[in-house]
């Protein structure tokens, strides 16, 4: 999107809603679930970045942060979750093939910014001693 602080909030608010669904869906289930993406990537990385970057206002993160906090309480934490660390040029090459044009006009800086969010989410979401990390 190309107004960033003008959609941020509503756009990550979609998200964290469909995630939320997700996890819901996953606490239903009767078998084993792999997920790719998780509600914490998204709050304790993307909406953190957004936040850091000024491209999400305070009262819109607290509210977002405060509206998660709620979440969490229905949320079970996951059995294992697993953390795939790669280079930031790899990622780059990674991104530049999803053939997306907005993210290739995003500057490297910020995905490095990203990238370093990653490590220290991993302890806020609950699966500490739980989470294995492997590099590629």
């Amino acid at each position: 999107y190309t107004d960033i602080p003008r959609w941020s909030f509503c756009l990550e608010t979609y998200f964290l809603k469909e995630r939320f669904k997700d996890m819901l869906a996953i606490a239903q289930a009767d078998h084993t679930i792999v997920q790719d993406r998780s509600i914490y990537e998204g709050v304790y990385v993307f909406v953190r970045n957004n936040y850091r970057r000024g491209d999400l206002s305070k009262r819109d993160f607290e509210t977002y942060m405060e509206l998660f906090d709620l979440m969490k309480q229905q949320m079970r934490l996951p059995d294992l979750m697993i953390y795939l660390r790669k280079s930031v040029p790899a990622l780059i090459a990674q991104i530049q093939q999803r053939g997306r044009d907005y993210a290739d006009r995003l500057p490297k800086r910020p995905k490095r910014r990203i990238r370093r969010l990653y490590l220290p989410s991993r302890r806020r979401q609950g699966a500490g001693d739980r989470s294995r990390r492997t590099g590629l």
